[in-house]
């Protein structure tokens, strides 16, 4: 495999796992605004979850397509608030 094909066997799964921490942070402020009656809101960002979540289903295929996740890959947390 290409240079190219190595990093994205790193990044993809890491993007995937970044997005699915993304996709509960929406879903905990869906429910903050939706407790403060601001239903379309929550509904908005109800809908950002799903399709993060999507993504996320799309970019673990991606690197299930390039033989799986590099045995060399180092991931980080970080969170967004």
């Amino acid at each position: 495999m290409n240079n190219a094909t190595e990093k994205l066997r790193v990044l993809l799964p890491h993007w995937a796992e970044h997005n699915r921490e993304h996709a509960g942070e929406m879903r905990r402020w869906q429910a903050t605004v939706e407790a403060n009656s601001d239903v379309e809101l929550g509904r908005i960002l109800h809908q950002v979850a799903v399709h993060m979540e999507q993504a996320s289903e799309l970019l673990k295929a991606a690197a299930e397509s390039l033989g799986g996740e590099a045995a060399s890959a180092v991931l980080h947390n970080h969170h967004h608030y």
